[in-house]
C-alpha cells in the first residue's frame, strides 16, 4: 500500500519522494537528519557547504547558511581580537596616528617609562615651563610696584594672573580634543613666551601687566591639565599615577634649580631694582620649554611615520 500518497509505478524512488513531499518538510525528517542518526553527519564547514546543501531541503538549507554565516563573523571578530592585541603591544613603544587621545593599556613598571626618551622630553619641558612660571609669581608684585603701580594695583594684577590661570585649565580641555594634548602645550607654552615680550615695553602701564597677566596666566595655566594628559596618552592609564608623580617630581626640581638663580640676576645684574635679568632669564626658560616640548611633538610623528 502507498505510504503518504506514494504510487511506486510513477517510477519515483521513495527516497527521492520523501525529499520532495510536502509531508516531508512539515516533518523535519530529511535524508541530511537520517545521516545524522546514523554517525554519516558532514561536518558544517565553509568548504563542506555544496555538499551539505544538496542534501539538505530549502528550510534546512535556510538555517545551515545562517549557521555558516554566523561562524564566518566568529572567526573574523577572533582574527579583529589578535590583531588588537598586535596594535596595543606597538603603542607601547609608540602612538597610533590619532592626534586626540590616543590611550594605551600597558601595565610595564614605572622604570621603563624613564628608559623613554619622550618621559624626558616630557618632563623636561614641562619642567622649564613651570619652573619660569614660578618665577614670574614670585617677582609679579615686586615689578608692579617697581613700574609705579601701588600696592593694591599689584595685588590685583596677580590675582589676574591666578583667575587667567584658572581659565586657561578649561580651554586646555577644549584643545587637547581639537589638535592634541602635545600640540596644545606647544602651542600654549610659545604664547606664554612670547607674552613675556609685553615685559620689556617701556613705561609699564596697569592695563599693559593686565594684558601679560591674562595672556601668560591662561598659557601656562593650560600646561597642568595637558602634562596630565599628554602622559597618558604617551604612557597608558595604568601608569598615569606614576607618570604623572615622575613629571611633577622633575617639576621640583627645575624650580629648586632656577629660582634661586633669578634672584641673583636680579642683585647681580640688575642691581636689586632693575628686573630686565629677569624678565630674559623667564623668557628663556618659556622658550626651552617650548623647544623640548616641540622636539617630542617631532619624535611623536616620526615612530608614527617609522610603525605605518
Amino acid at each position: 500500500m502507498p505510504e503518504n500518497g506514494y504510487d511506486s509505478d510513477t517510477g519515483i524512488d521513495y527516497a527521492t519522494y520523501r525529499r520532495s513531499s510536502i509531508l516531508a518538510a512539515r516533518r523535519g525528517k530529511t535524508m541530511a537528519e537520517d545521516d545524522i542518526e546514523a554517525g554519516k553527519s558532514i561536518p558544517a564547514t565553509p568548504d563542506n557547504a555544496d555538499k551539505i546543501a544538496e542534501t539538505v531541503e530549502s528550510p534546512k538549507r535556510v538555517r545551515f547558511a545562517l549557521s555558516l554565516e554566523r561562524q564566518k563573523t566568529l572567526d573574523k571578530l577572533e582574527s579583529l581580537s589578535r590583531s588588537n592585541t598586535l596594535l596595543e603591544s606597538d603603542n607601547q613603544s609608540s602612538p597610533e596616528p590619532n592626534y586626540n587621545i590616543t590611550v594605551t593599556t600597558s601595565t610595564a613598571a614605572p622604570k621603563s617609562v624613564m628608559r623613554s626618551p619622550r618621559f624626558w622630553l616630557l618632563s623636561v619641558g614641562v619642567g622649564l615651563g613651570q619652573a619660569a612660571w614660578y618665577i614670574v609669581l614670585l617677582f609679579m608684585t615686586s615689578i608692579s610696584v617697581a613700574t609705579g603701580l601701588d600696592v593694591s594695583n599689584a595685588a590685583i594684577i596677580l590675582g589676574a594672573i591666578n583667575g587667567a590661570s584658572s581659565v586657561g585649565q578649561f580651554a586646555a580641555g577644549y584643545a587637547a580634543d581639537l589638535i592634541g594634548p602635545v600640540n596644545s602645550l606647544v602651542l600654549f607654552t610659545l604664547t606664554a613666551t612670547l607674552s613675556n615680550l609685553l615685559l620689556f615695553i617701556p613705561n609699564l602701564s596697569f592695563r599693559i601687566l593686565i594684558l601679560y597677566a591674562c595672556l601668560c596666566g591662561a598659557s601656562i595655566g593650560a600646561s597642568d591639565p595637558l602634562a596630565v594628559i599628554a602622559g597618558v596618552t604617551q604612557f597608558g592609564r595604568a601608569r598615569a599615577a606614576s607618570t604623572t608623580g615622575l613629571v611633577y617630581g622633575s617639576v621640583g626640581m627645575m624650580v629648586t634649580a632656577t629660582a634661586p638663580n633669578a634672584r641673583v640676576l636680579l642683585q647681580k645684574l640688575g642691581k636689586g631694582t632693575n628686573f630686565v635679568p629677569v624678565y630674559v632669564f623667564v623668557i628663556l626658560l618659556f622658550a626651552a620649554s617650548t623647544l623640548f616640548l616641540l622636539l617630542l611633538r617631532l619624535r611623536i610623528s616620526r615612530s608614527i611615520h617609522t610603525h605605518v
